[in-house]
């Protein structure tokens, strides 16, 4: 009854966490027993509700658990926020300079040297410096406005006000928007020599953040940007085997190879990218092998570039594109819930598609209910689009796929009987589960199997006191009791 508990709670806790309600989720950590949990990400996410409620001891036992038993990126990473919250700069340091040993070409080493910069009290320069760095390839609201911030600190009042137009221009409405509204009105004021109070700036900035939880649910756009490379090039060479292993997680959906193949002989064909549409999946799973097609058409030497650009439908009908053409060369410009494109975006698309040639690529994303709506633009619209993606509902096969990798990666061998338990349940689950909480459950499915394999492991090392014949015994091992 109590593995159902926690079971249970721990999904709560999940879900309280995903909407960042760190107190309420701290309440129902403290009526479980956390010495009996031994899923590595369970922990993991314990730990972050710990940090986030300044239970800082708490924490830190958590996550040098886990550092006992894995070594990641993420465990380091939180460590690092750990320090940096604790003002321990020694500590900051060294184990930011395991982090970047570890993932040298990770871009939230930017991030971390920021907040490690700040929290010693560097210059402004050598913030601004760090938030440079990071802008260039991940553009987000949050950090861009400090960027603006820092820039108006120095007096760079130009570049803090084009960084707050850019921020309205992109993301339309939100809390940030409106802070940037004020600071683009101060850079203003600076410029001509109107006096105008920080003190008053940040009083109205507290104002703001007390009507968040009422007024602002959503983001309108992300731009995300990477490297990029200005020149085009349109010498793609790859090989169908390269396709199959960078997409192997879309190839259990019907027909979606040989759309992949079909796509890229079109392009390596025509010598230049091409915008599509994803219909399908969930938001997540778009933007995903959105970000996937974008990486790979890079990585093939189809285009200098893999940056994308992601805005909602809606707010693109309120934008004048022919404006922003500089912004959006060289990039990935995805647009959400397509079907409620205007007829007067959609042309605008199509001359913006023309006018850039080849140094921008358009992708479509809606849900599969929708996607008939989407290519109602005249036939010029739809060959624009000619090359659809679907990703139809989560089959039996994909779950299985899921709940193998999460044993994977906790290192557990399946037996060809629980094998054959994971099937009869992914069977289950695609029959009586409506698509959109299919994922969910056979990920909470994975979980409750691998905290009964690794507390039957560990009882089984207990009772052989340690001598055990790994080939011969079942530890590690996923066995059909363990569902």
């Amino acid at each position: 009854m109590e593995r159902y508990d926690n079971i249970v709670k721990s999904s709560e806790v999940r879900k309280l966490v995903g909407q960042k309600m760190y107190q309420k989720a701290l309440v129902i950590l403290e009526t479980m027993d956390l010495s009996k949990v031994k899923i590595l990400t369970d922990l993991s996410l314990y730990a972050e509700v710990y940090m986030q409620t300044e239970h800082y001891r708490e924490a830190e036992k958590l996550l040098l658990k886990i550092r006992s038993k894995t070594c990641s990126k993420r465990v380091i990473k939180q460590l690092i926020r750990l320090a940096i919250k604790e003002k321990q700069e020694e500590k900051a340091e060294w184990l930011y300079e395991e982090y970047v040993a570890e993932a040298p070409n990770d871009i939230d080493r930017y991030l971390l040297r920021y907040r490690i910069d700040r929290m010693k009290g560097a210059d402004t320069d050598v913030l601004i410096d760090s938030l440079e760095k990071l802008k260039k390839y991940d553009y987000l609201e949050k950090w861009c406005y400090e960027l603006a911030k820092l820039y108006h600190k120095i007096g760079a009042y130009e570049k803090s006000k084009k960084e707050c137009e850019d921020l309205i221009l992109w993301f339309g409405k939100g809390l940030i928007v409106d802070k940037a509204k004020i600071l683009k009105s101060m850079c203003e004021k600076a410029q001509n020599n109107v006096e105008s109070s920080m003190d008053s700036f940040c009083k109205n900035e507290k104002i703001l953040e007390k009507q968040q939880n009422f007024e602002y649910n959503h983001k309108s756009l992300q731009d995300i940007p990477s490297k990029q490379n200005q020149n085009r090039t349109v010498t793609g060479m790859y090989t169908n085997e390269q396709l199959q292993e960078k997409f192997q997680n879309y190839l259990q959906y019907a027909n979606m190879e040989d759309a992949i193949f079909s796509y890229f002989a079109k392009v390596k064909e025509q010598g230049t990218i091409a915008s599509f549409f994803v219909a399908g999946g969930d938001k997540e799973s778009r933007m995903l092998f959105s970000k996937g097609m974008a990486k790979a058409l890079c990585e093939f030497k189809f285009c200098g570039f893999s940056r994308i650009a992601k805005i909602h439908a809606s707010r693109l009908n309120e934008i004048e594109l022919s404006e922003n053409y500089d912004r959006l060369r060289d990039s990935f410009l995805v647009i959400e819930q397509a079907s409620v494109l205007s007829q007067v975006a959609k042309a605008q698309l199509l001359t913006m598609v023309e006018a850039l040639n080849g140094h921008i690529a358009i992708i479509l994303q809606e849900e599969i209910e929708l996607a008939a709506l989407v290519l109602q633009g005249g036939s010029r619209f739809c060959a624009l689009f000619e090359t659809s993606f679907v990703m139809e509902e989560r089959t039996k096969e994909m779950l299985l796929g899921q709940a193998n990798a999460m044993f994977e990666e906790a290192e557990f061998i399946v037996s060809e009987e629980a094998q054959q338990c994971l099937t009869t349940a992914c069977e289950q689950i695609t029959m009586n589960i409506i698509d959109c909480e299919r994922e969910n459950s056979v990920r909470e499915l994975a979980r409750k199997v691998l905290a009964n394999a690794e507390r039957r492991s560990m009882q089984e090392l207990t009772r052989r006191d340690g001598k055990i014949d790994y080939e011969g015994s079942n530890i590690n091992r996923i066995i059909a009791s363990d569902f």
